[in-house]
């Protein structure tokens, strides 16, 4: 397997598995590192955890040009529970 594809692959099992989500930032896309993924649905708080899924706004990377989810997980430090 060749060094893009493992590099694909690895972003891949990461916008899955999901990525931490920073009131700050939004999603960070995992292939390509642009900020504040696109919002395309939003979960609810579940246990001091919010579940979003995303799109990458850069029209060059990996994850857009194959329209991938990225998943993100945010915390609530405040009433969340302790991880």
């Amino acid at each position: 397997m060749g060094r893009d594809m493992m590099e694909f692959t690895d972003a891949l099992a990461v916008a899955r598995a999901g990525v931490d989500y920073s009131p700050r930032f939004g999603a960070v896309c995992p292939a390509c590192g642009t900020k504040r993924a696109k919002v395309t649905s939003s979960c609810g708080w579940e246990e001091g955890y919010k579940i979003r899924y995303h799109k990458c706004r850069n029209d060059s990377c990996t994850m857009a040009v194959a329209n991938i989810s990225i998943k993100s997980i945010e915390k609530d430090y405040v009433t969340g529970t302790n991880g």
